[in-house]
This record gives C-alpha cells, structure tokens and sequence, in this order.
C-alpha cells in the first residue's frame, strides 16, 4: 500500500500539522511509502485563499500528479480548505487512489443543536393525543426497553440518532 498525505495548513499551526507529522513518522517506522503533498493558507493572500474556497480548491492537476507518481493507492486528507479543496480529492478518486478524509475536531464548524438536560425539546404533533402506542424521548431512555416484536418510528435530529 502507498499512501499520499494531503493536507492544507491553516495561516496558524494546529494540531493537524501535529497529527500529519505523527501520521507520516508512523509510515515511515513501518515502511510504508509515502509522501506528503502539502500546501499553506499563509503562502495565499486572502484573495486567492477565498477564491480557491468558492472554486473548490485549486491546483487539482497536482494532485493528480502526486498520486501518479507514488503510484497512491490511498489518499489520506487531513485539512483541504481552502486550497486543496473537494476538486483535489476528486482529482486523488479520478486517478484510482481510495481517498481517507480526516476530520479533526480541532475546529468544529456550523455546530448545531439543543440541549436541556432536565428537559428535553418534544415539539408538538397536532393528533398525538390520538396515537396509541408508547412515547418514549431519547434524553430520558429506559434501560429495559424492549423492541421486539415492535413497529418502531423514531423522530428527531441526527442526534437523536446518536442518542439511540
């Protein structure tokens, strides 16, 4: 297995170079060929880093040429934005490599939610009155619950699903 490390720094340095660094000196104690194809938001003015982002990324042929030359069967992302962009791991999938994108949770973005703890968000449903099963609400599951045998409709967020 050959692997590409892409990754895009950030105009300050974060613990994905650190991630990248540790990643890549793991290949390396294991012998597994790599390389590192890596570009910097401090290199791009806000200019070319903002028209890049709305592009998609910029440079996609580099990619592709990285991934050639290894001859990548896998293209392992840390950060693309704003330079390396989607059109960089398109241009990784064109030219055969699977592709790994790792989100770090160094920075979250468009974090969305509610959360109450001693009451939990039940929004109304106009004939709810009328249902005749069991309601049960994520935040306050009963260890024993049984499903079996059960026709089940779950509403809520996607973290409602993470809840069950």
């Amino acid at each position: 297995m050959r692997v590409l490390l892409l990754h895009n720094r950030y105009r300050t340095a974060g613990g994905e170079e650190r991630s990248v660094v540790l990643q890549a000196a793991a290949f390396e104690r294991a012998g597994v060929p790599h390389a590192l194809l890596e570009r910097r938001s401090s290199d791009a003015g806000r200019a070319r880093a903002a028209g890049a982002l709305l592009r998609g990324g910029e440079g996609a042929a580099e990619v592709a040429r990285a991934v050639r030359e290894l001859g990548a069967d896998v293209v392992h992302a840390h950060n693309t934005l704003p330079l390396i962009g989607p059109r960089g791991l398109e241009a990784a999938r064109a030219e055969g490599a699977k592709v790994v994108l790792h989100l770090h949770n160094v920075r979250l973005f468009c974090a969305t939610g509610y959360y109450r703890y001693d009451e939990g968000y039940t929004p109304q449903f106009a004939g709810i009155e009328r249902f005749g099963g069991e309601i049960l609400h994520p935040q306050f599951w009963p260890q024993d619950v049984d499903f079996a045998g059960k026709r089940v409709v779950v509403i809520g967020s996607g973290a409602t699903a993470v809840t069950m």
